[in-house]
């Protein structure tokens, strides 16, 4: 950074020179002096696009999502082939709660794309945000079709269903998809989400314990167990879920920090003096 600062104070008005230097800014966590070397960036060359796409994304982050469409509009006229500044378009819309514009561009994405199911699940969610339930029924099942081997197409369709009242859909679908996909750990925490949802916790654990049995690691799924645990008396079950997962992720701040609350209420006081003198430790 500092070598780039006096390089552009020695050759000041040169663009690129500038944006290299929002570009460390960024690298070097100074997103406030980033964003006023873009500003200048832009100043000098209004269209250069890299750094324009780079001053909206800060502006993104920051909750301006009018200023970020100013330039983000801007650039997909001039570049209506660039699917970063579509996506980012795509994204300030929709922050901006400009939901029918966001559409329309995630329907031209999706049409341009039959390699990728993404555009599509995203678009159906979209839909289904706006309450037009049926076209986003439509959409899934078109990526379904499309990408059978498609979790979030079949999660999103799953949704549909009980959003309809239809929970027995939900779970034959699911399941048909276990079917076909039998090693897919996620696709048996999603049943299990369904189940929990139903308040059938018998059927919830086991597809749990299905899914642990297949990925050890499937964050969701402890997530979930810990969720059917979490009732009174049953502190010490969900201690053990908990310390399970601490031991493949050992950095989750937030399960720490549930472990020393669990220990509290078991009446392990030193140990949870212990968890919490070592969460502030680790800050």
């Amino acid at each position: 950074v500092e070598v780039l600062e006096k390089i552009c104070a020695a050759l000041p008005s040169r663009p690129q020179l500038e944006f290299a230097l929002a570009k460390a800014y960024l690298s070097a966590s100074r997103s406030a002096k980033a964003a006023a070397a873009l500003d200048s960036v832009l100043t000098l060359a209004p269209e250069f696009s890299e750094a324009g796409l780079l001053r909206a994304q800060i502006h993104l982050q920051e909750g301006k999502s009018a200023d970020a469409l100013i330039l983000l509009e801007a650039i997909h006229k001039r570049e209506p082939g660039s699917a970063v500044a579509r996506d980012l378009l795509i994204r300030a819309y929709r922050d901006a709660g400009r939901n029918d514009d966001a559409i329309a561009l995630l329907r031209e994405k999706a049409a341009g794309d039959d390699k990728a199911p993404a555009p599509r699940v995203e678009l159906g969610q979209l839909l289904g945000s706006q309450g037009k339930l049926d076209e986003a029924r439509s959409i899934f099942e078109g990526a379904l079709e499309t990408f059978p081997d498609n979790l979030a197409a079949v999660a999103n369709l799953a949704a549909l269903d009980i959003r309809q009242g239809k929970p027995d859909a939900a779970l034959k679908r699911i399941e048909d998809f276990i079917a076909a996909n039998p090693a897919s750990s996620d696709a048996y925490a999603l049943k299990a989400n369904v189940e929990l949802s139903l308040k059938n916790t018998q059927a919830a654990e086991k597809s749990l314990g299905k899914a642990l049995e297949l990925k050890a690691d499937n964050a969701q799924a402890h997530g979930l167990l810990l969720q059917l645990k979490s009732g009174p008396g049953q502190e010490n079950e969900a201690l053990a879920v908990l310390e399970r997962y601490l031991n493949l992720f050992p950095e989750d701040p937030q399960a720490a920090l549930q472990r020393g609350y669990l220990l509290q209420q078991l009446g392990r006081n030193e140990e949870a003096r212990d968890a919490f003198t070592a969460l502030i430790q680790a800050k």
